[in-house]
């Protein structure tokens, strides 16, 4: 069996799995992305573990974005400009970018005879010119196509009702709106801020206040709670029902946040720039984050990151750790491609995927303590053994 040096990647659809970009070219790879967008919009606000940043700022996010993490309260940056960072770097490393682009299947080798081509490529709309790859990894979320062809399942982890609402307007730098403290309140430690929010009617589980170029809000409402302040019309048995865009009142859904604003003493010159009630009941994840495929004496390596591999719980904040986490052991694994064998490398991989799926806020015991030395080698970050096979 045969593998080339070739990477694609189809999809780039939140921050941390396009970190994979510039760092497959790093590892002498040589990769390209197919990215459906044409721009880059979505002002949601990643937050950031402290090693992430010093990843970044050593790639030089500082120089190409001079506002970055510049709060000194939370580390945190919009999808939008991290991805607008990550995109600049993989440029300038020479990785290929297709916008406009979509994935559509992988093609198995197939008789020149008949038309095929003899190694594995893929299909995509508009078609891109066909080469034979070495990996196909899937960054597409959780409608990714890539899983399904290499044999890996999706299964349900977590599906206890959570209602989110996410709002944000812009920051136009007034010194009333710059003295505003970014907060992150939670009942889970039984914070007395959201207690005296219920005195003014609205009861949260969490919520989350950063300040970039948006004021940016996310927090988690009570069904029972939208129905009393009228967000929701009809009480619907499902969660997924009950956020559907004909049972919420836009009216009583922007008095409900305008309450929270209020409260929070966040000054508001602009009308909002989006408000959105969404649903994230049913979390997901991969069964195994990756497989190989074999025919007519080639091989494919198939793996899955970002939230194709494992759908975050936003609150906690660990997506976009987890998301870059993910990616470097993907890079990792690629780089050893014939130089393991197939066995080691799906062995490897699970291992990391083991232990990334354990990291969270309170529980970082898996991971190296001096940040400064973490690689994409899975030892330099991990207090694990990688076991060799024999």
């Amino acid at each position: 069996m045969q593998y080339v040096e070739e990477l694609r990647l189809p999809g780039s659809k939140v921050a941390g799995k396009q970190f994979l970009f510039y760092r497959c070219e790093l590892t002498r790879k040589r990769v390209s992305v197919l990215e459906k967008r044409t721009k880059f919009s979505r002002e949601n606000r990643l937050h950031l573990w402290p090693w992430v940043v010093q990843d970044l700022a050593s790639l030089g996010a500082k120089v190409l974005f001079k506002n970055f993490c510049k709060s000194r309260t939370y580390f945190h940056v919009s999808t939008r400009q991290l991805q607008v960072i990550l995109l600049k770097v993989a440029l300038l490393v020479g990785v290929k970018v297709h916008s406009a682009t979509g994935f559509q299947s992988i093609v198995p080798p197939a008789p020149e005879q008949n038309g095929g081509n003899p190694f594995y490529s893929i299909k995509t709309e508009p078609q891109i010119p066909v080469v034979e790859y070495t990996a196909v990894l899937g960054a597409t979320g959780i409608n990714d196509q890539v899983a399904e062809p290499a044999g890996i399942n999706r299964v349900v982890f977590s599906q206890k009702e959570s209602l989110g609402i996410v709002c944000y307007f812009p920051n136009l730098e007034t010194p009333e709106e710059m003295k505003v403290k970014e907060f992150s309140w939670t009942t889970q430690f039984k914070h007395r801020m959201l207690y005296r929010m219920r005195e003014v009617g609205v009861d949260l589980e969490n919520i989350v206040y950063f300040r970039g170029e948006m004021h940016y809000i996310v927090m988690t409402p009570k069904r029972q709670n939208l129905l009393a302040r009228g967000v929701v019309k009809q009480n619907s048995p499902t969660s997924k029902d009950l956020v559907e865009s004909t049972n919420i009142s836009q009216n009583g859904l922007h008095a409900f946040v305008k309450r929270v604003v209020e409260f929070a003493g966040i000054p508001r010159r602009t009308d909002f720039t989006r408000v959105n009630l969404f649903d994230f009941s049913s979390l997901t994840r991969a069964e195994k984050p990756a497989s190989i495929l074999t025919s007519h004496d080639k091989k494919l390596y198939v793996g899955l990151i970002g939230d194709s591999l494992l759908e975050p719980v936003w609150h906690e904040g660990v997506g976009t750790c987890r998301g870059f986490l993910g990616a470097l052991d993907s890079v990792w694994v690629v780089a050893q491609i014939a130089r393991k064998s197939d066995e080691q490398l799906l062995a490897d991989r699970e291992l990391a995927y083991r232990v990334m799926q354990r990291v969270s806020g309170h529980h970082r015991d898996d991971l190296q303590k001096n940040v400064r030395k973490y690689t994409v080698e899975p030892r330099s970050r991990y207090v694990v053994d990688f076991p060799r096979l024999l």
